[in-house]
């Protein structure tokens, strides 16, 4: 027996697939994917056996390809075609996982951050085990304001690094008690960077205070932390290194936590 095929008008292939009739429309509008059959009233019917190319184009699009290169595709099909979509695919997959792994990563350093803020009170300094740290440094601007937004730009502009800035002053101008003009502004970065500005802080013990509230209040905390080392027979070495902690989670300065570090070694 002949099998006649199944002729639907668009608001019926619409309605088989779940899918509304401007998304068909507008796949005719751009050469993508169009009726089939055209019959004598001038109305055009899409075939049942179009839900298979339909159904192509729609895992294609789920993905993540663009309708642009489905329809290049499907103009001249071929393996090698094919082959070539689905490596440009993967390629931004693998792109895409780079940039999600990275997200996730900042996100856990902020929560990490935070879960500190609450452990802390201000003013308490305390000897830790750090392994080594790597910044990515700048000059401090001083006061040109249109300098300091240009060099804090270029430290923020890759997305891998921000996780916050901080600035740096030496163990020597802190014993000195001079905080009037500090060494320069930093990212923390992963060891893969290798720029000539990058940082080096080794791993080893750290003096580690906190402090709540304005920056005006640093100097008191570096006067603690001084205490502490001649109590503990310690003495800074290398660079103080200031990090604010939850500038994103903070109404106004009286809440804000700055982290000091700075490597000792016995006195």
């Amino acid at each position: 027996m002949k099998k006649y095929p199944v002729r639907l008008t668009t608001a019926q292939f619409a309605d088989l697939h779940g899918l509304c009739r401007r998304t068909l429309h507008y796949y005719d509008q751009i050469g993508l994917f169009s009726p089939s059959y055209k019959g004598e009233n001038g109305y055009r019917y899409y075939d049942a056996q179009q839900t298979i190319e339909l159904g192509h184009i729609r895992m294609l699009k789920e993905l993540g390809v663009q309708l642009s290169e489905i329809r290049s595709y499907r103009q001249h099909p071929s393996a090698d075609a094919f082959l070539q979509v689905a490596d440009a695919r993967l390629q931004q997959i693998d792109e895409e996982l780079k940039k999600l792994r990275r997200a996730k990563k900042i996100l856990q350093q902020k929560k990490e951050m935070l879960h500190t803020c609450r452990r802390v009170q201000s003013g308490q300094v305390e000897l830790v085990q750090c392994p080594a740290t790597y910044l990515l440094t700048a000059p401090m601007p001083g006061d040109d304001s249109h300098q300091a937004a240009a060099i804090l730009g270029q430290l923020w502009q890759a997305d891998e690094y921000q996780t916050g800035f901080g600035s740096y002053i030496s163990a020597d101008k802190v014993y000195r008690g001079d905080f009037s003009v500090y060494d320069g502004l930093f990212v923390p970065v992963p060891a893969s960077c290798h720029s000539s500005r990058r940082l080096v802080l080794p791993a080893g013990d750290y003096l580690c205070g906190y402090w709540v509230g304005d920056w005006d209040g640093l100097p008191r905390l570096y006067d603690k932390m001084l205490q502490f080392s001649r109590e503990n027979h310690l003495k800074l070495t290398g660079y103080a290194c200031e990090l604010g902690l939850n500038e994103l989670a903070i109404a106004d300065m009286s809440q804000y936590v700055t982290r000091v570090t700075v490597a000792v070694a016995p006195a």
